[in-house]
Parts: structure tokens; C-alpha cells; sequence
């Protein structure tokens, strides 16, 4: 089974690749290829959507891969991001073009020049990364400014605060005596992690404000989700786009609960932790799957007819991590298999599909030539639970918010294989990391060992698996046996020295689980957080098919 890095590989491949030269390599949002020629198009998501996905992403890979310095494409990428402000108001926009262009989303002529909430979110998390990476104090202001910039615009009332619009247009004035405007969650709901991040890294005081201005609204101002956790979706048949189905977008909402399970934590707020805590539960126990496949929205054309789009995978990750730092530390085992699996599966290696056999000249919106290499190692926008090509409508094309959404999925994995406090090491996703303290190799699901080889002297813990029977593992340092000890949650390993490798045998059964998801009946078969295969089939291109030992 290849390893996170691998993994991260193909997608720094991706982003270097699906871009338009011609237009200082802005990306392409959609990629079409259930005809011949394939096709990537622009359309509106390029901008602040996009390339604030890129920015990020480009960051995270070469963190993975330990790549120190950007290469042409990212900085042309970061370029283009810089020039969306604009109009000296902090807010990131998306560029008014020449002539309006047909929009293959909106399916209608699109030339509006506007800064859009859910764009400023992605712009943040951006910002953040970038600065993180080189430190440059214009990187940082340009960061400051676009939080000054949405306080600005927000709606502040006491104790929580709200946006009145889902759009700002220059030199909009907002009245502080302005109603709230419907789908928070997915315009600003998305923005409570990226601030509450900015606050907790970088001690942005205003940043922190606005994280909990925004939940305190969520939470004690709105009907998003009710008592019990469930999402309420009140948008109707017959509604525009936005007003009658963004209630039910996965996506914004797993990231508005991350938001708020991180919020929880930095403010020391045992009632936010717990109100995510049962949003994560309801969707997870309702529509989702044990090994990640969710639906793209609820109450669109229901579920049976729904795919399973990644940039929603890696916000359901992201509120499992967020959940486990707040000590619900089982959802590290849910986090590592949705990665194992939905997440893995998406990515898109085979690119068989993709064909570019029939001429056609490109133009100024689209490319048809050579999309097949543009576009291996992005990610599914639609999956079904056992076929990239889903369930749905949208099967024979590429989201490509998605691409960079894996990425950082992938990212957010590595980064929490271990926690060190000192010389003390915790395990707690028991997949394959190579850093400065140690090397974890896992064999699954060939077999139930892990391996780790320190680097440094440390203290060794690890998470156990709720499925382990603890009194048959089996535990050696260099060959030699050792006692494994409980510590809490956590498995005592002992100390290691710099070389020693430990090994660590559990049984490792296969299993079937039945499930009811997209619709359909399945039986999933596991070996450990590894699903081997899927029952029925997919049959164009099929997941599982090489897990078998």
C-alpha cells in the first residue's frame, strides 16, 4: 500500500501540471471527460477558490517531502493569489474579466467582480500557510489586512456577529442594523477555522474575535443543526441554487465543525467540543460510511444519487483531528480509516478515462490536449463507494478544488501520526512516517506489525486500535521481547534508544461489515483499518481491486 508521501508526490505532480500557462498558470477548475477530447475549463471557483487551494497545498506536499523552496509554478500561483487584492479593502476578489464568460456551474454568463465569503475562507487558510513557510512580514500583512477587511463587513452584535450578504462589492458599506443573510456555515461558517488557526499561530487578537463571533452565532443564533446534531437542510424544491441546496453542502458544514471543535479547545469550551461532537456523530451515523464515502449534499437528489467529493473527505477528517485533540481520542482511528480508504481511492492514478485521441484547438476558457497528465494525482469529485465513477450525474468529471482538498487531507494525516512532548513520542495514526525522530512503517494489510526505528532517546507510547485484544501482542526492541504496559488510553512501550527498533504484532482478522450507504447495499470486507475489498463491485474504475495478499 503506498505511503502518505507517495501519495503526496503524485499530488505535487498534479499541481504542477493542472494549470494554464498561457494565464500565469492559473488553475483549472473543471475537467470533463466523458468525451473525447477531455477537457479542462476555467470558470469562476479559479480565483480565490482555487488558487488559495493551491498556495496552501503546494506548501503542505513540499513539507511532506521535505522541499525547501517553491518552484515556478507555485510562484506563479502565489503571484496571481496576490493580485485578487485589489481594491484596498483587505478582501480578496475575483478579478472582473474583459467580457462576461458562460459559467458551466451556474450553466448562465458570469462576470462579477466580487469578494465572496467562502472564497475568503480558502484565502486565509493560504495566507497562513504561506507565511508560515517563508516568514515574509508582506505575507503577514497582507494576512492582517484581510482579517481587518472581514471584521469591517461583519455585522456585530453582542456577543456574536454574522454577515448580512454572501458577496461584497467595492466600497460596500454594510448597515450594523442588517438582518443575517441564510447559509452562514457555508460563507462564513468555513472562515472559523482558518481564523481561529490564525489567532492560535500567529496571536491575531481580531482573528480570535471573529472565530467566536461567528460561532457564538452558529451555535446560539441558528437552526444549521439541531439539538441532537442533526443537519437541518431547510432549502426547497424550486429555490435558486444557492438559497435552496447550500444548506445541505457537506463540505462547508464538516468545516464549519472543525472550526468550532478547534474553537472548543482554544477557549477552553467544553459545550463547542460537544456540539461537534454531535454534528460529526449524526452525519457519520445517518449518511456516511465507516471507510469515508459521504454525499456531496443532502436533500439534493438524495443520497442514492449523490458522489462523494474529496474536498468533503478532508473536512470530515479535520473534525475527527479536531475531535481527537479535544480528547475524544477514538476519532484518530475514524480519521486513519476514511485516509486508508475513501481518501486513497480517490486519488486519481489511472487516468485510462482521460483520452485526447480527437483534435480539437483549445480556447480561451478550455484545454483539450494533454489533460490525462494535467490531471493524474488530483482527486475525485464525485466517487462512488467502490468506483471513482459515482452514482451520479457529474460521474465523468473532475471538481478540481478537489485536487488540492487531498493534499491537505493527506497532510493533516502525516502531521498527526506522532505527537512529541519532549522525549516523549505518542503514536496515534499508525501509518508510514519518516521525520527527524523516527521511521514508522506499517504492513497492513499484508499483515498486522508495525515497525519503528528511533532516531532520538525517547519515551514510546501508542493509541491502540478498539478492535486489538491487547494480551496477544506481541512486542520486541532489536529481537528481544518486551512487556507492553497500559498508560490510560495509551500503550507503554518504554524507552528507546537512538537505533533501537521496536517491532509490534497484532492479529489481524478479516472481517465483513454490511452497509447501507449511497443508497445501495454493500459488503465491506477489512483487514484491520484496511478495506480489501467491496461487494458489489465497481465496475468502470473500481476501487480495492489490488489490496488482496
Amino acid at each position: 500500500m503506498d505511503t502518505l508521501c507517495q501519495r503526496a508526490e503524485h499530488g505535487l505532480n498534479y499541481l504542477n501540471n493542472n494549470v494554464d500557462r498561457r494565464r500565469g498558470c492559473l488553475p483549472f477548475f473543471s475537467t470533463m471527460f466523458k468525451r473525447d477530447p477531455a477537457e479542462n475549463r476555467h470558470d469562476w471557483p479559479d480565483f480565490g477558490d482555487l488558487t488559495g487551494r493551491y498556495v496552501e497545498s503546494f506548501v503542505l506536499a513540499r513539507r511532506m517531502l521535505n522541499l525547501a523552496q517553491p518552484g515556478e509554478v507555485e510562484n506563479a500561483v502565489r503571484k496571481l493569489l496576490i493580485s485578487y487584492f485589489n481594491e484596498g479593502d483587505g478582501l480578496s476578489y475575483r478579478p472582473k474579466p474583459d467580457k462576461p464568460y458562460y459559467s458551466t456551474i451556474l450553466r448562465q454568463p458570469y462576470d462579477a467582480h466580487v469578494a465572496e465569503g467562502f472564497d475568503q475562507a480558502r484565502v486565509l487558510w493560504a495566507l497562513l500557510t504561506w507565511y508560515e513557510d517563508t516568514r515574509d512580514p508582506a505575507v503577514l500583512r497582507r494576512l492582517q489586512e484581510l482579517v481587518d477587511g472581514l471584521y469591517r463587513v461583519m455585522v456585530k452584535r453582542d456577543g456574536y456577529g454574522y454577515y448580512d450578504r454572501p458577496t461584497f462589492t467595492p466600497g460596500l458599506v454594510v448597515d450594523q442594523d442588517a438582518p443575517p443573510m441564510p447559509h452562514q456555515f457555508y460563507f462564513s461558517g468555513t472562515q472559523i477555522h482558518p481564523l481561529i488557526e490564525c489567532a492560535k499561530r500567529l496571536g491575531l487578537e481580531r482573528a480570535r474575535e471573529m472565530a467566536v463571533r461567528l460561532t457564538n452565532y452558529i451555535v446560539d443564533h441558528s437552526t444549521y443543526f439541531r439539538p441532537d446534531g442533526e443537519w437541518h437542510c431547510p432549502g426547497k424544491e424550486g429555490q435558486e441554487w444557492e438559497s435552496g441546496l447550500l444548506d445541505g453542502h457537506t463540505h462547508s458544514r464538516f468545516a464549519t465543525i472543525a472550526g468550532i471543535a478547534t474553537l472548543g479547545v482554544a477557549e477552553n469550551r467544553s459545550d463547542l467540543v460537544a456540539f461537534a461532537k454531535r454534528a460529526y456523530d449524526w452525519f457519520a451515523a445517518n449518511h456516511c460510511s465507516s471507510f469515508g464515502w459521504s454525499p456531496e449534499f443532502l436533500g439534493r437528489y438524495g443520497d442514492d444519487n449523490e458522489g462523494c467529493e474529496t474536498c468533503a473527505v478532508m473536512d470530515q477528517i479535520n473534525s475527527a483531528l479536531a475531535l481527537a485533540e479535544a480528547g475524544h481520542l477514538e476519532y484518530y482511528e475514524k480519521a486513519e480509516r476514511i485516509a486508508r480508504n475513501q481518501l486513497m481511492a480517490n486519488q486519481l492514478l489511472d487516468t485510462r478515462l482521460v483520452r485526447n485521441t480527437v483534435e480539437r484547438e483549445d480556447t480561451e476558457l478550455s484545454c483539450f490536449h494533454n489533460v490525462a497528465d494535467m490531471v493524474r494525482g488530483g482527486f475525485a469529485g464525485w466517487a462512488g463507494p467502490n468506483d471513482f465513477i459515482g452514482n451520479c450525474d457529474l460521474h465523468y468529471c473532475l471538481m478540481n478544488c478537489c485536487g488540492p482538498a487531498g493534499v491537505r487531507a493527506l497532510h493533516d494525516i502525516w502531521a498527526n501520526v506522532c505527537r512529541r512532548d519532549g522525549d516523549q513520542l505518542r503514536l496515534h495514526i499508525l501509518m508510514d512516517r519518516d521525520d527527524p525522530t523516527l521511521t514508522l512503517h506499517h504492513a497492513q494489510p499484508a499483515a498486522g506489525q508495525l515497525t519503528v526505528t528511533a532516531k532520538t532517546n525517547c519515551s514510546l507510547s501508542l493509541l491502540p486500535r478498539s478492535w486489538w485484544r491487547i494480551e496477544t501482542l506481541r512486542c520486541a526492541i532489536d529481537g528481544k521481547p518486551r512487556t507492553v504496559a497500559t498508560d490510560g488510553p495509551y500503550l507503554d512501550l518504554g524507552r528507546l534508544a537512538a537505533g533501537d527498533q521496536l517491532t509490534l504484532q497484532y492479529d489481524l482478522p478479516e472481517t465483513d461489515e454490511p452497509v447501507h450507504v449511497n443508497g445501495r447495499d454493500y459488503t465491506v470486507t477489512w483487514r484491520g483499518e484496511t478495506v480489501v475489498a467491496i461487494d458489489p463491485p465497481g465496475t468502470i474504475m473500481p476501487f480495492y481491486t489490488d489490496r488482496r495478499v
